[in-house]
């Protein structure tokens, strides 16, 4: 799996983890996470980012 991004399952969990953080201070609203960059491509970190969906 050297040079692929592997931890994308992690995205929808992430998405979802903050929309409930979201909706607990009073701001609902609907987020898309996508892995950006991934240890297994040789970073140091993986990177998520998250979106609002429009």
């Amino acid at each position: 799996g050297a040079g692929r991004k592997l931890c994308y399952m992690f995205a929808p969990w992430l998405a979802g983890a903050l929309e409930f953080v979201c909706a607990q201070q009073g701001a609902p609203r609907m987020l898309a996470s996508r892995e950006v960059q991934c240890v297994a491509e040789g970073h140091d970190f993986c990177l998520f980012e998250v979106t609002p969906v429009a």
